[in-house]
């Protein structure tokens, strides 16, 4: 027996930690076998706390454990026999060393690179010489995390290593075996090239299962095992700065790292990336049908034409040396009044139009307000509400005259006999009735809730396939845009003919964003927003749109339109309603991304101002990033009571703007171009969409409208939702609600 004396103090304080009746016997264990604490660590996770009737079962697994170490004969190759080639041959061939090159373990260790810190190569033959695409140079020994470590790999790339705790035998490289996340950073690649890569994790001990992510882009779990075969396998691009980051994240056991190889996919330096070959290299969420409306009446159309974008509205707005740039900040409190005034003003005098034309014959004249009068007037105003921070009811409205009609004075407003009521502050209505004694209160008959305003039937041929989604575009406490990354792969196999994202791409309310901790995968230190967008979100977008900018093989339909809009809760983008394209925010802010930008709008994206009211084949179109629904519910005051979602969309309608709520809501607009905000010529719309967190996502047809609200892809802690819908020719129907079929996906 051996005497616990004898032993090495760490040993005798393992051997003294078990329980007494076995330390006798793992003396002498010890001494034919010299195992150490991970020898005992993984017989415990194995089969459990070591006891006197387990050693036996002990002593077996040290013994595999030696043969398993054992150097091992090659044996000869006769009619080409590979049969005993071992592990450690087949792993340094998959990863890209020569057959000669592990012909014993004293060349393998000989050809393995040395690690950059401990070499100095001489001009390109030493660098070659030296270059490998295996880790397992170092035996085992113990990391500081904190380090990095750099080796250069076939092709003369340069991967540095870092986060990584041990490198170890039985992992054939390094090890991070505590929570966290380990890193290889491989550098000196062309930017926006594709390139192939695999990964290898070898491991006799301790292999997990663990989450990896390329470029921030999640590619699943993979297996650490005992096989010299890739653990995972795909085609990324390089960024802006020529690299592409791989991050391992520890959850179960051990999560290692064996080797490395990369290899530029297509052998240009160009960016080119197809359909298929975009749809391999993502790893997805599922999306599946969450909701539809007239599923079972309309199939999904198959026509594919290509969808001309025209913008509507005054497009010198976005024109001019800062195209469409400008300052809001120094707007004045008496500029932002005069605009208002003259909105009231203008619809004013249609409004008093419209109510002379519906009581001609009722003798009704029209009236001013706060002028007092014994017969039955007609009169216009914003309705305001009495109190400055109450909510707005029946009994507290308020309305205010333009100063052409009476002069700014202000009535209350009595609807105790109007049969309908339909009101919100900064409403601009027509009211029926007598004037009070004094003039101060107007007892209305009748409330007209604003204009009916044009509206042109859909062409009975127009047909569309659309697909929208609005950001955030990932959770609110990580930057994982896989969300994003899933819609644009279901985009490329679907192929609508319009793809419209709305923002924020970098959400402004985003945990990481607030606590500054924007930390790309592959980096230890926080980089700044520009850079995000620069090597995250712009090269994202550029893989997944490039498949649907390119023409199917063997197919005549065209490329799909890309829409682009920005949104107030994008980080870097600071200018109020109504908001200029993203290129252009982005721009003015960052310079740097301009290359970025640039490429996108190569592959043929088009960026649109926040709301953007266009024409889609035809189609009278108006669009918004921000929610115009939840401003409106808030203050809605309606009788009878009924759908409120409903009533509001309508009183968007009859208001003829997306965002008619006094005081502002959101409050972010300038006056100045708050024009943009109104539906062009005061036409309405016959198609609107925008997310709103009121409500489910869902489309709703409002007399002759279709309003789409896809929701956000991202809630605070969940996987949303986007929609997808297609406007079918008629065939006889002319209701619109017998053209349109809306389907809202979901993820996750």
């Amino acid at each position: 027996m051996a005497a616990l004396a004898d032993l090495p103090e760490d040993v005798s304080e393992l051997i003294s930690s078990q329980p007494t009746d076995c330390q006798a016997t793992l003396g002498d264990l010890h001494k034919k076998y010299n195992f150490g604490e991970a020898e005992l660590e993984c017989f415990t996770l194995n089969k459990g706390s070591l006891t006197a009737d387990k050693l036996v079962a002990f002593a077996q697994h040290l013994e595999e454990e030696k043969q398993r170490r054992a150097p091992k004969k090659l044996p000869s190759k006769s009619r080409g026999s590979r049969k005993g080639d071992s592990l450690k041959r087949r792993l340094a061939q998959a990863v890209g060393l020569s057959s000669s090159s592990v012909a014993s373990p004293a060349t393998a260790g000989a050809l393995r690179a040395r690690s950059a810190e401990d070499r100095a190569p001489q001009g390109k033959r030493a660098r070659e010489a030296s270059s490998t695409n295996d880790f397992n140079d170092r035996q085992d020994s113990d990391l500081d995390e904190g380090s990095s470590h750099s080796y250069t790999l076939g092709g003369g790339y340069r991967c540095d290593l870092t986060g990584w705790t041990h490198t170890r035998s039985y992992a054939m490289g390094f090890v991070r075996d505590k929570v966290g996340d380990a890193f290889a950073r491989v550098s000196g690649l062309t930017p926006g090239a594709r390139y192939a890569w695999k990964i290898y994790q070898f491991a006799s001990l301790y292999g997990g299962v663990n989450p990896l992510f390329v470029n921030g882009i999640s590619q699943g779990r993979t297996t650490s095992k005992n096989s010299s075969e890739p653990t995972a396998e795909g085609v990324a691009t390089a960024d802006l700065m020529g690299v592409i980051s791989f991050q391992f994240t520890r959850e179960s056991y051990h999560v290692h790292l064996s080797g490395l190889s990369i290899s530029q996919a297509d052998g240009t330096g160009e960016f080119r990336m197809g359909p298929t070959e975009n749809l391999d290299s993502l790893q997805t969420l599922q999306v599946s049908l969450k909701s539809s409306i007239n599923a079972g009446k309309l199939e999904k159309t198959t026509t594919h034409e290509a969808a001309c974008c025209k913008l509507r509205g005054d497009n010198e707005l976005w024109t001019g040396d800062r195209h469409g740039a400008y300052t809001w900040m120094d707007e004045a409190v008496a500029d932002r009044a005069a605009k208002r005034e003259h909105r009231l003003q203008e619809f004013e005098s249609r409004m008093a139009a419209t109510l002379e034309a519906l009581h001609s014959e009722s003798g009704a004249t029209l009236g001013m307000v706060g002028v007092p009068s014994q017969a039955e007037t007609f009169i216009c105003g914003r309705v305001l509400c009495e109190g400055l921070e109450g909510r707005l009811n029946e009994r507290s409205i308020l309305l205010e005259g333009s100063r052409a009609s009476g002069k700014v004075a202000r009535v209350q407003l009595n609807v105790a006999e109007c049969p309908t009521i339909a009101a919100f502050p900064g409403q601009i209505i027509g009211v029926l009735g007598r004037s009070g004694m004094t003039g101060v209160t107007f007892h209305a008959r009748e409330f007209l809730a604003g204009l009916p305003g044009a509206s042109d039937l859909m062409a009975l041929d127009r047909s569309l396939h659309c697909m929208v989604a609005a950001g955030p575009f990932c959770l609110r406490d990580n930057l994982d845009y896989a969300p994003l990354e899933s819609i644009l792969a279901h985009a490329a196999k679907e192929r609508p003919e319009v793809l419209i994202l709305l923002g924020p791409f970098l959400d402004a309310n985003n945990h990481k964003v607030i606590a500054g901790e924007t930390t790309l995968p592959g980096e230890k230190e926080p980089c700044s927003f520009e850079e995000v967008y620069a090597r995250h979100i712009l090269p994202l977008l550029a893989r997944g749109l490039a498949p649907l900018r390119q023409k199917e093989a063997g197919s005549t339909s065209p490329a799909t339109e890309v829409l682009i809009l920005p949104s107030l809760d994008e980080v870097l983008c600071f200018h109020p309603l109504p908001q200029p394209p993203l290129d252009v925010l982005l721009g003015a802010v960052a310079p740097m991304l301009s290359p970025a930008m640039e490429r996108l709008k190569r592959l043929g994206a088009r960026f649109l101002p926040n709301p953007a009211h266009v024409d889609l084949k035809g189609i009278q179109v108006s669009l918004t990033s921000a929610d115009a629904l939840s401003p409106l519910l808030r203050e809605i005051v309606l009788r009878p009571e009924g759908r409120k979602i409903e009533e509001a969309l309508r009183l968007l309608l009859l208001q003829q703007s997306l965002f008619p709520v006094v005081p502002r809501d959101p409050p972010q607009v300038s006056e100045a171009r708050a024009a943009a905000l109104d539906f062009p010529d005061g036409a309405r719309p016959q198609l609107v969409m925008f997310p709103s967190i009121a409500g489910n996502a869902t489309g709703l047809f409002v007399d002759d409208t279709v309003f789409v609200n896809p929701g956000p892809l991202c809630r605070p802690a969940a996987f949303g939702s986007f929609a997808e819908f297609w406007i079918a020719p008629s065939t006889g129907a002319a209701r619109l609600q017998d053209r349109v079929r809306v389907d809202i996906q979901k993820l996750g």
